[in-house]
């Protein structure tokens, strides 16, 4: 994950690395470097043309949440790669 250093915009890489057991990404990933007291809206960046994105882009999160509950990014033998960005919103 990259945050830029005004902490309003980031990006999130993840991938399935060990996929025994056909096991995905089963807990959120606890995001670092965020500002607590900012909104982020979520948006998946790396989708196949056709395909349909797991996140939803009209959620939004504080900061404080994605830094304390975290964020699962869903990743599994289906989707093995996801691209997310971050973005504050006013």
């Amino acid at each position: 994950m990259y945050v830029d250093s005004a902490k309003a915009s980031a990006v999130m890489f993840n991938y399935l690395v060990n996929y025994r057991y056909d096991q995905g990404s089963k807990s959120p990933i606890r995001l670092k470097g965020l500002d607590p007291a900012k909104r982020y809206r979520i948006t998946e960046v790396n989708l196949y043309p056709g395909k349909s994105s797991g996140v939803s882009s009209q959620s939004v999160y504080s900061g404080d949440f994605l830094m304390k509950a975290g964020f699962n990014p869903g990743v599994n033998t289906d989707h093995t790669s996801v691209v997310i960005t971050l973005q504050a919103v006013q």
